[in-house]
């Protein structure tokens, strides 16, 4: 039998620079609660968009029209997507409950009226729950959402979940920061956050949503502490019931995603990494980083060809093993503070595209 060949590259993006201050983070490495599964569960891959605006009135790439959303859940009728909730999948990854067929969820960012007003019509003329992450600072303002209306999503089936107090990157101190005052913000914006919402609207808000998709391991069990059960980023990759509860992935849809460009991103198939370094949301302090992780075995594919981007940039200094399937490369000059995406992305001969994502971050 011919064996089937296989590209692979990996890209990583420069989300955003940290700059030198007082180290207040301590590198941890988590590791995530056991599950139980049943097999259909286990076989499962789940896709999660990401909305934010829907209005006739595009002001920046985060917004669709209202007929494009509309099209968008003709395209997950039509395909025979089911969607879910947050709570939903959370309850089949620690406790073993089934899940549809073609799972798939809708999420919302930042409460804003807009998704009320345009979005939840179109969700309950499909009969679709979603799930609504609001942070508090903005929440009954003149273009989002009151909590009279996170409380009537609630009654409605749908989940709300928590995008912090103030939608400020949690990931670093800010520069007039120390420590305490750290560490106090990140209770603020976390805890008390939840608090907040589940006082107005009398039901428990379990899910988190990272501002900016920023995270790292320290923020983590912050989260843990506080009681939320799950956290979605913004990487771009499905979920398996081996993603990490509080790293799911997510699609960010934009103006310009047509019903093939999402045919395209519901098409793809996971990767799951458990040897990656740096590990998702690492926190490094050397900078001086060793990039390599194996790739896992999928069905007969054979790792032949391979390319690696690094800020955009092709670098032909990837190494490969094949028999041990180890892919490495070290970076000639030190990288610079910040937080940063990697991505793999393979396809076979039959066109199927494989994808990963996780994110670290430099200090």
């Amino acid at each position: 039998m011919k064996p089937l060949s296989l590209f692979i590259f990996i890209a990583s993006f420069l989300f955003a620079s940290c700059s030198h201050e007082e180290n207040v983070i301590s590198e941890t490495k988590l590791i995530e609660s056991p599950v139980i599964i049943t097999q259909k569960t286990a076989n499962t891959t789940l896709p999660v968009i990401a909305y934010h605006r829907v209005s006739l009135a595009i002001t920046n790439n985060m917004t669709v029209t209202p007929e494009l959303f509309r099209r968008h859940m003709q395209f997950l009728s039509d395909n025979h997507y089911n969607p879910i909730t947050m709570d939903q999948w959370c309850e089949a990854v620690l406790e073993g409950g089934e899940q549809p067929e073609k799972p798939i969820l809708i999420t919302f960012d930042d409460a804003w009226k807009s998704q009320y007003k345009n979005a939840l019509p179109i969700l309950d003329e499909f009969g679709y729950k979603a799930t609504f992450y609001a942070y508090t600072e903005v929440v009954g303002n003149r273009s989002t959402m009151t909590y009279n209306h996170l409380q009537n999503l609630v009654s409605q089936g749908h989940n709300v979940g928590c995008h912090s107090a103030m939608h400020s990157n949690l990931a670093k101190p800010f520069k007039s920061e120390n420590s305490e005052r750290y560490n106090a913000r990140l209770i603020r914006e976390t805890s008390g956050a939840k608090k907040t919402i589940e006082k107005h609207i009398g039901s428990p808000v379990n899910h988190f949503c990272y501002p900016y998709g920023y995270y790292n391991t320290n923020l983590i069990a912050v989260l843990k502490n506080a009681g939320f059960i799950s956290s979605v980023t913004v990487n771009p990759a499905p979920n398996t019931i081996e993603s990490p509860l509080f790293k799911i992935g997510r699609y960010i849809i934009a103006p310009g995603t047509t019903e093939k460009k999402l045919k395209h991103k519901l098409s793809l198939l996971p990767i799951n990494f458990h040897n990656a370094k740096p590990f998702d949301g690492e926190i490094c302090v050397n900078p001086t980083i060793n990039f390599s992780t194996i790739l896992p075995e999928v069905n007969d594919l054979s790792y032949t060809k391979l390319k690696m981007y690094w800020k955009w940039k092709k670098t032909n200094s990837v190494l490969w093993n094949g028999e041990t399937r180890m892919l490495s490369h070290s970076f000639d000059e030190p990288v610079e503070p910040g937080l940063y995406t990697a991505q793999v992305h393979a396809w076979d001969t039959k066109s199927n595209h494989y994808t990963y994502a996780w994110l670290f971050q430099q200090l």
